[in-house]
């Protein structure tokens, strides 16, 4: 098989290059999916591309629940009830104000790991789409969202989900 084909390695979630890569890929599927709609809604890979965005959100939140065997994740421990709980403290507020209606209100610790995570992966990726707002205003001037804008933004989301930071840091533009 050749390398293009061959099955990924086993994601370790504690490693954060690891984690940063598995968000950059789901944050490509999603904003595929975000300009098809706002562009070219009519598109007749449009439904394709939603789905595939929404198999990668589906896919990542059951290697992060814990979902997975060990030839997709590093049995490690961090998947599931460890990250739900590190995501609880680094980002209680992002997560309180965006949980499912079904848990609105609940206290954080009463609420399933699995929704947790979920709601923590809806939260990158709409703090990722206020990055492209960014990126767009800084084309329309004719510059580039700087490169370190974008590196930042995905080390401070790899940080909090593979448990290397203690806290979700984000600059204000893409703060939630």
């Amino acid at each position: 098989m050749t390398e293009e084909f061959a099955p990924h390695p086993a994601i370790d979630l504690m490693n954060q290059d690891n984690v940063f890569l598995a968000l950059e890929e789901l944050g490509i599927a999603h904003m595929q999916h975000c300009w098809i709609l706002a562009n070219a809604p009519e598109h007749e890979d449009a439904a394709a591309v939603a789905e595939q965005a929404s198999e990668f959100l589906e896919d990542l939140t059951s290697l992060f629940v814990g979902e997975a065997g060990p030839d997709r994740v590093v049995p490690n421990g961090w998947a599931g009830l460890k990250m739900g709980g590190h995501l609880r403290r680094t980002m209680p507020t992002v997560l309180a104000a965006r949980l499912p209606e079904a848990f609105a209100g609940q206290a954080l610790e009463s609420v399933p790991d699995a929704v947790i995570i979920r709601t923590a992966l809806e939260a990158y990726l709409s703090s990722l789409e206020k990055v492209s707002t960014e990126d767009a205003a800084h084309a329309a001037r004719g510059a580039k969202l700087p490169a370190k804008d974008y590196v930042d933004f995905m080390v401070a989301w790899s940080g909090v989900f593979s448990g290397k930071a203690d806290a979700l840091k984000l600059d204000p533009r893409f703060a939630l």
